[in-house]
């Protein structure tokens, strides 16, 4: 059977002010062997309510949250891993929920709401418009003490993404007793959360779990892409 490697996570239940109490279930991730894009020693904190989480593709982004997930008794979704180590040694009490509507509402129903209606109703509608129809619902019904959100921006337009930004803001005011991670590329997100109150949201940025504000992702991803296509427009 195939074991992930050891990983030892620190979790830390303290309160933090920060505009209004808090408890993060989630304080701190230390890897200590290799795996995959992670080194032993890489240590990760989560200092407020919400952490958006974003960086080129592969760099790390679904290895670090699906190793989080490992560390919740019981969360709303599949395939939990045995070989975890977690300190203290008892995994937290709380519900962890993972919400990834990337796979389309044939492909990931275990992900979706179970309202029938809703289900229904969504094959009618396009995989954006579905996918945000069962967010809303899925938050609505969140019962957890940590949520995590893959990419909500999947199949949006810009437009959509501002909306979706304004009710996920909306929804963590509303739930001041639960952390977030949002894993996204959207900007209209992070530009929501950034500039609505860095007291209970922060942008980190893989690899290195980087501090960064919008500005500073779109300046780096600007330079990055012209280096890229300077590289590779010979070649085209």
């Amino acid at each position: 059977m195939f074991a992930f490697p050891s990983i030892e996570f620190i979790i830390q239940h303290s309160i933090l002010t920060m505009g209004f109490d808090v408890n993060l279930p989630l304080r701190e991730v230390l890897f200590v062997k290799d795996f995959r894009g992670f080194r032993s020693g890489d240590r990760f904190q989560f200092k407020k309510q919400v952490t958006l989480l974003s960086g080129d593709n592969g760099a790390g982004k679904s290895t670090l949250i699906s190793e989080i997930r490992t560390l919740f008794k019981s969360y709303g979704s599949f395939h939990p891993s045995i070989h975890i180590k977690a300190k203290p040694n008892n995994k937290i009490s709380g519900k962890c929920e993972y919400i990834d509507l990337a796979g389309g509402l044939l492909k990931s129903q275990s992900y979706f709401s179970d309202d029938s209606e809703l289900q229904i109703h969504c094959l009618y509608k396009s995989f954006g418009e579905s996918a945000l129809m069962q967010l809303l619902s899925l938050l609505k019904n969140f019962d957890g003490a940590f949520l995590i959100i893959d990419e909500p921006e999947r199949g949006m337009s810009s437009a959509k993404q501002f909306i979706i930004a304004k009710l996920l803001k909306k929804w963590v005011i509303s739930h001041p007793d639960v952390q977030v991670l949002i894993v996204t590329h959207s900007f209209e997100i992070m530009d929501e959360f950034f500039n609505f109150d860095s007291e209970i949201s922060e942008l980190k940025v893989l690899p290195g779990f980087v501090s960064m504000s919008p500005t500073q992702l779109r300046n780096s991803y600007r330079a990055f892409s012209l280096t890229l296509w300077k590289s590779a427009k010979d070649e085209c």
